[in-house]
């Protein structure tokens, strides 16, 4: 009787933990889609939106691109507050130290190590305390504690497991029609809907949990859709990654942060995961600190995607780097061995991949970089890319965002951001001469050979090198041209790059000369 009883009670309170995880679930859900509409009534040029801006407002550049590959929306920057807070301490330690400076040392037999000013430690904004004394009314407790838990809200999602395979092994995945879809045929297909229904059918059987994470995810999909093939994937933006799963469906792919597919091909969400039970695509180490990307679920039609790049990836050929038509561009990394399936996969549901009008630098696809050799070039008289810039019919950035993507180059992963060649040599002239040929530099030569003392520098170095191992040959130039800190550098004054730089290096790191 006993017995029983206990049973009983262990069912029940299992039962009432898997209802409150969904309940929790649900809240999570209706919350992230109240504020994203909130969001987008309150922004500027919104319908509810202020009628004019505030010298409070902070901007950020947004990553999607406009014409020929070119980024210049700028949107508001919501995190700046939280990323640059007021710290009274901060200002109290500063008006104590430039009163001690401006005072002569007094002398003392007793040795007081001075406080490092917290200023050293944390970056802050001029514009901190009038925004602080706007939202808090005086009560710094109050904004600080806001600051808080808005930094761990933003902590990183770093995720999971295996890698690919059709939707048919795993469980639950079909989301039902509430109506038919467009991408559902006139008339249905009795099959279609026969195996529609086993599949949910199958999906009742599977656990409370995984149940959860699925309506979590179904939620994301269009009404009707069917999840045709899934791969575990990595969203890679700037010194971040954001792993989640890649689906494709009849007429539209997926990319869903925070969710993976576990071993035994069930789907859950990386944040209820266990660390024993997935190991993450990127390596760890790979990246320094936690992701301070958000989860996001980012929704594609086949017809919209221009163009899909096999790309590299911490030096793998692990990854590719997908556009679309409306300036998005994700670059997505894969286990090894996963990269050539996916592109296939991308061939296949957009056929207009191979015959492309133009490319999103604003070329012909298809078009070669230098001139043809071939007869019938010569006949109808192609241009070649080169000939087209000559000839002035496309700009100097039009140009080299082509070779760049060509090469491989992303702005997502500022390890290899677009380069753009040293033009000039002349720094020191208030007004430049355009006709004099010392005012450019010697493209035929590189940056290290510019002048006679920087070539003899570099000589000097190979010449007198000596390795006590014998491990390392001698070398020219002890650092790459372009690295994810020089990139944040030259572009420290504009979010998010200034943020980058903060993570990667301290302010007194920072150049001082263009001659340097």
């Amino acid at each position: 009787m006993f017995t029983h009883i206990a049973v009983v009670r262990d069912l029940v309170d299992i039962q009432y933990k898997e209802y409150q995880e969904r309940q929790q679930n649900a809240l999570k859900y209706v919350t992230e889609e109240w504020s994203q509409i909130e969001y987008e009534l309150l922004r500027e040029r919104g319908l509810w939106g202020p009628p004019i801006g505030s010298h409070l407002d902070k901007w950020m550049l947004e990553m999607t691109e406009g014409p020929c590959r070119m980024r210049k929306k700028m949107v508001r920057n919501d995190m700046f507050y939280i990323q640059y807070p007021y710290m009274p301490e901060t200002e109290h330690e500063t008006n104590l130290l430039s009163d001690f400076s401006s005072k002569p040392p007094e002398p003392t037999d007793d040795i007081i190590p001075q406080k490092k000013p917290a200023s050293y430690r944390r970056a802050i904004s001029y514009d901190s305390k009038e925004y602080y004394m706007r939202l808090a009314s005086g009560s710094p407790a109050v904004f600080q504690d806001t600051v808080e838990e808005s930094s761990e809200g933003e902590a990183a999602q770093q995720e999971p497991e295996h890698g690919e395979d059709t939707i048919a092994r795993v469980k639950g995945l079909v989301k039902p029609p509430l109506k038919r879809s467009r991408s559902a045929p006139d008339g249905g297909n009795e099959e279609n809907q026969d195996q529609l229904q086993d599949q949910i059918a199958e999906g009742s059987s599977i656990d409370e949990e995984e149940k959860t994470d699925n309506t979590t995810l179904l939620r994301l999909l269009e009404e009707g859709e069917k999840i045709q093939h899934m791969y575990r994937c990595a969203r890679v933006q700037g010194l971040d990654t954001s792993e989640g799963l890649l689906l494709f469906g009849k007429e539209h792919f997926y990319v869903i942060d925070g969710f993976t597919m576990t071993a035994t091909r069930e789907i859950r969400d990386i944040e209820t995961l266990p660390p024993n039970m997935h190991e993450p695509i990127i390596p760890r180490g790979a990246r320094q600190g936690p992701s301070q990307l958000k989860r996001t679920c980012s929704i594609f039609a086949y017809e919209d995607i221009k163009e899909v790049h096999k790309r590299r990836y911490l030096l793998q050929p692990i990854a590719v780097e997908v556009f679309s038509g409306d300036g998005r561009n994700y670059l997505l990394a894969f286990q090894k061995g996963v990269r050539n399936k996916v592109y296939q996969r991308f061939l296949a549901v957009v056929p207009s991949l191979t015959d492309s009008s133009e490319s999103v630098s604003g070329q012909r696809p298809n078009t070669s970089v230098e001139q043809g050799s071939g007869l019938l070039s010569t006949l109808v008289g192609e241009r070649s890319v080169t000939q087209r810039w000559e000839r002035g019919e496309i700009s100097n950035f039009q140009y080299l965002m082509h070779l760049n993507t060509l090469a491989g180059r992303s702005y997502n992963d500022l390890m290899q951001y677009p380069v753009f060649p040293w033009i000039l040599a002349d720094y020191d002239s208030e007004e430049l001469d355009l006709s004099n040929s010392k005012t450019f530099r010697n493209l035929a030569k590189p940056m290290g050979a510019q002048t006679d003392e920087r070539l003899a520098q570099y000589k000097k170095r190979y010449k007198d090198w000596e390795d006590p191992n014998g491990e390392t040959p001698a070398y020219h130039y002890g650092t790459h041209y372009s690295s994810a800190m020089i990139v944040a550098s030259y572009l420290v004054r504009m979010e998010p790059f200034t943020q980058i730089f903060l993570r990667l290096q301290v302010a007194s790191r920072m150049a001082r000369s263009l001659e340097m």
